[in-house]
């Protein structure tokens, strides 16, 4: 009796393990299945990771001339961009502390990668010009997909999408060209890139905002996925982000943007320098 007891609890325990085994392989599947539909939702071609639920998910392709080498962002040894020890000095300014009065557009929730559309928004905006950050960023601004995007000459992804990387000046320029030419406006646009970081605190000190390009928090900047563009390796550098210069105060040793993604924030003057230094001195204008 005791043999047939046991031989029924057994059947049960295993009936009980089958059964928990089926319903969590086909949870996994539903899951799978999800994350394919959202994988071919970015049309994207290429290697890439980007972050689903929490979840690092690799899509890998192949193509003949352009290709994105991998990268682990969850990896330990950073390539970091190398810096300089610098200084930032008055010279040439009548203050030492000013500050321009804007108002900051902030990027989220419409645009999470959208980082430049919504600082030339901010700027366009203290001109008088009302226009939205998503119309700039359906409307004006150039986009590209694919492994053989240069982003130095399209925003690469989409700024509506969290799986954008983003653009650097010259998108940005041409975009505001594209909306003051058609507002029939007087103001030009300058991309001012490669100017030395006082002749940007000398412009906002003449009444104009700056559009410069750094990093998310000031962090050290490190590179990521690199592409191979007419024979040219470029590569993209983490956390990138852009914002307006609108302020500055030496007694302080702070600088003062409008953060797309904080609002108006006060920054480390020499660490604002560093991070300009590292994206190339990539800086917008308009006036």
């Amino acid at each position: 009796m005791k043999t047939v007891e046991k031989t029924k609890s057994v059947s049960l325990v295993a009936y009980i393990i089958v059964a928990l085994v089926t319903v969590i392989v086909a949870a996994a599947t539903v899951f799978a299945l999800l994350k394919i539909a959202a994988i071919k939702q970015l049309n994207f071609s290429g290697k890439m990771q980007y972050s689903y639920m929490d979840e690092i998910v690799e899509i890998q392709y192949e193509e003949a001339d352009n290709t994105i080498i991998p990268f682990d962002p969850n990896s330990t040894e950073k390539r970091f961009v190398p810096t300089a020890k610098t200084t930032v000095n008055s010279k040439g300014l009548e203050n030492h502390a000013f500050r321009l009065d804007v108002n900051c557009v902030l990027q989220n929730p419409d645009l999470p990668t959208g980082c430049e559309i919504t600082s030339l928004a901010t700027v366009l905006n203290f001109y008088g010009y009302d226009v939205s950050k998503t119309t700039l960023a359906d409307k004006y601004l150039k986009k590209g997909k694919g492994a053989g995007t240069d982003f130095r000459k399209v925003f690469f992804g989409d700024p509506r999408s969290s799986g954008g990387f983003g653009c650097y000046a010259q998108p940005i320029v041409d975009a505001a060209e594209k909306y003051l030419t058609e507002q029939n406006s007087d103001y030009k646009v300058y991309n001012y890139s490669g100017k030395e970081f006082e002749e940007l605190l000398k412009e906002v000190e003449n009444g104009v905002p700056v559009i410069i390009w750094g990093t998310i928090d000031m962090e050290r900047p490190y590179y990521t996925y690199e592409w191979i563009i007419d024979g040219e390796k470029v590569s993209w550098i983490a956390p990138e982000h852009c914002f307006v210069l609108i302020g500055y105060d030496f007694n302080r040793n702070v600088a003062i943007v409008c953060d797309p993604l904080k609002g108006v924030v006060e920054y480390n003057l020499i660490t604002v320098k560093k991070r300009y230094n590292a994206l190339f001195s990539q800086c917008v204008v308009i006036k």
